[in-house]
């Protein structure tokens, strides 16, 4: 079994390599994607669609109205979006559909033990600062993920003085060599395929 830092490295370069494929390919693989997404996430991915929803509207009406070029309906001109615009906010949406789809299948596939120890291990050089790092990281998510209600109003809210676990433990599974091979193998396929 392989130690978690695969998995996020993994992750990683698809988020990487999804962002810098060309259009044709671009849509095949958004496609697979939202179907892996939908596949292995069935719960995770659609709320997480629901929760961007704003971000994909603010998105489409920043690509289609700022971006210069031939006007879709001429007779209003400024008020209209632009041909190149709205080909510019199809690409991005698919690209940040793509990324949902991917933290979904991710969220789904790991715990935070697991994504933090991940995390732990990547921080190696940065020395005894990573123990802090991944303790604030953990206490971060668990309270996100804990915090009663899900509104933006319920965030303003007076703290809560009894949030919040009293002890985390934090896993120190060492990497492997064989770990080690397999994020190589992951970075150089994922540098080979940016470069096609």
């Amino acid at each position: 079994m392989f130690h978690p830092v695969v998995r996020l490295t993994a992750w990683f370069a698809a988020v990487v390599g999804f962002q810098s494929a060309s259009t044709p390919l671009l849509f095949w693989v958004t496609g697979a994607a939202l179907v892996a997404g939908r596949i292995v996430a069935p719960d995770q991915f659609p709320r997480l669609l629901r929760r961007s929803r704003w971000l994909f509207f603010g998105i489409a009406v920043l690509f289609a109205w700022a971006t210069s070029g031939t006007y879709v309906f001429p007779s209003i001109e400024w008020l209209s979006p632009t041909v190149e615009g709205l080909g510019q906010a199809v690409e991005q949406l698919a690209r940040l559909a793509s990324i949902v789809a991917l933290v979904a299948i991710l969220a789904e596939r790991s715990t935070l033990a697991e994504l933090v120890s991940a995390l732990h291990a990547l921080l190696a050089p940065v020395g005894s600062a990573r123990d802090r790092i991944a303790v604030r990281l953990m206490l971060v998510l668990d309270l996100v993920d804990s915090a009663p209600g899900r509104g933006w109003r319920d965030w303003l809210a007076p703290e809560q003085a009894d949030i919040g676990p009293t002890c985390f433990v934090l896993d120190r599974t060492p990497v492997t060599a064989t770990d080690y091979a397999a994020v190589a193998l992951i970075i150089a396929a994922s540098g080979s395929l940016t470069l096609l």
